[in-house]
């Protein structure tokens, strides 16, 4: 097996990379292990969203680390929000000490993710990943190719759930409800599934995912794309989703529903 350094050794250019984290020891301690690198060169830190999209547009690294949880908003959503303004290749690997089931669905948005607390043999394979990606695309933009399912039209996301972090895109969202008893969300994918969502959740958090979620009353949001038609106040879902009841727009909300709807 070819090690690192000769991976390293066959690189035609230096490779520049960002670290974006709001764990200033984590990120320190990364910062010092890629010194370790031949051809590798740390051309930016950020501790938060606003400052590492900044960073980035500012530096245009190769690869960048990037915390899943970022204090102002999430490393998925920094990212969508970037998309527009990305002109040049590069790529991303999760710098993350969320658990390994939320790693996996993760991975497939981005390039590759590390696990803190690593050791030097995990974040050689990361390295050693992305170099032979490197030299497989050289001509083509990593950009496109390896963010695609993450920042295309189709929104995608991160919600915290009662039993951690999930992926989703918005089109396997139908609807989110309140549960009273339980004092959390939940919601309801078109699989027909239900996860339940952590209790400091609140309506303001699920509309601000996605233009899509709209709030119909006080318990109960839906994604505009299953509404097939408003009647009166009733709203009515696409099959197989045509017979849930408690979707009574209230008077208050009505308006803006059917003015989304009238958007579609």
């Amino acid at each position: 097996m070819i090690s690192v350094t000769e991976k390293m050794n066959s690189c035609r250019a230096n490779i520049r990379v960002a670290i974006i984290d709001d764990n200033q020891y984590a990120l320190d301690y990364l910062s010092g292990s890629l010194e370790e690198y031949p051809y590798l060169v740390l051309c930016g830190t950020a501790n938060n969203a606003e400052s590492g999209s900044a960073m980035i547009l500012k530096e245009h690294p190769d690869l960048v680390f990037l915390d899943v949880e970022l204090p102002d908003k999430s490393g998925l959503e920094m990212l969508r929000l970037l998309r527009e303004e990305i002109t040049w290749p590069f790529d991303v690997v999760f710098y993350t000490a969320y658990d390994k089931y939320l790693l996996q669905a993760l991975r497939e948005s981005a390039f590759d993710y590390l696990l803190k607390p690593y050791n030097k043999e995990e974040l050689d394979k990361v390295i050693c990943r992305y170099l032979e990606l490197r030299k497989e695309t050289e001509e083509k933009s990593l950009f496109t190719d390896s963010l695609t399912r993450l920042l295309s039209s189709e929104e995608t996301f991160l919600i915290a759930t009662v039993d951690g972090f999930k992926v989703l895109r918005t089109a396997q969202i139908v609807y989110f409800e309140y549960e009273r008893q339980r004092k959390l969300w939940k919601v309801v994918l078109n699989d027909h599934k239900e996860l339940q969502m952590k209790r400091n959740t609140n309506a303001k958090d699920i509309t601000g995912y996605s233009r899509q979620f709209i709030q119909i009353n006080r318990n109960v949001i839906i994604n505009v794309i299953y509404l097939s038609g408003i009647k009166g106040t009733e709203c009515q879902l696409y099959p197989p989703f045509d017979n849930i009841s408690g979707l009574e727009a209230s008077i208050r909300l009505i308006h803006e529903l059917q003015e989304r709807f009238n958007q579609i």
